[in-house]
């Protein structure tokens, strides 16, 4: 109790200098995800139990495992590699110097049907690491955080999508539409809508109904 008494000033200093820390990072850790919303970690157990059978689940334990060992023994190559080409003569090319990404894929598609969502969405995370422009890891994010309900993290994934690869065909702005209309946020939805009936080309009176029942549930 003394040396607190002689030495509080200290003290103070040493927690606001520690909270500016922690202040910091969150804005730090915030800013990645804004720029690369694929790199967001689960943030809760997603997992349901799946009714399956021992014949199900082994050929799905089987198929995990198989993409898990081509994913965890992946050496990459160095140096160009000679190749015969159709005409005959040799060329070189680059080596593979990355994992595919079907391997990342195929692995997420096991853990989803055993159920295991939580390892799937980390296993997806995972490509950004190798394909940071991954618009097929960023749609299988936007379906998967959708079927967990945490639909604001499926609209970070699909919005990087539209963001990255400019505006897409009118289809990808439905659904991301209905993604908003599910948390009732009618105003981000008829922003999108927008877009989406000048893409399309006509109007579309159901989800300019439901985008109008949404703006009147947040009024």
């Amino acid at each position: 109790m003394n040396f607190l008494k002689k030495n509080w000033i200290s003290f103070v200093i040493a927690l606001i200098f520690i909270g500016f820390l922690c202040m910091v990072y969150v804005i730090r850790q915030q800013n990645l995800y804004e720029k690369n919303p694929g790199l967001i970690p689960p943030r809760n157990n997603y997992d349901v139990k799946i009714e399956l059978n021992d014949q199900e689940k082994a050929k799905l334990e089987e198929e995990l495992k198989k993409y898990d060992d081509l994913i965890q023994n992946f050496v990459p190559a160095t140096g160009q590699q000679e190749v015969d080409l159709w005409d005959g003569n040799k060329g070189m090319i680059e080596p593979i110097s990355k994992p595919d990404a079907q391997r990342f894929y195929g692995k997420a598609t096991a853990l989803e049907k055993l159920g295991r969502y939580t390892e799937a969405i980390k296993t997806l995370n995972e490509v950004f690491e190798h394909y940071e422009e991954s618009a097929t890891a960023r749609n299988s994010l936007w379906l998967l955080y959708s079927k967990v309900g945490e639909h604001k993290y499926a609209i970070m994934n699909f919005q990087k999508i539209i963001d990255t690869f400019g505006d897409p065909i009118f289809q990808y702005y439905e659904r991301i539409i209905r993604t908003y209309l599910i948390i009732w946020d009618g105003e981000q939805a008829w922003q999108r809508y927008i877009k989406y009936e000048k893409a399309w080309g006509k109007r579309n009176e159901e989800l300019m109904s439901l985008i109008k029942a949404a703006k009147l549930q947040t009024k």
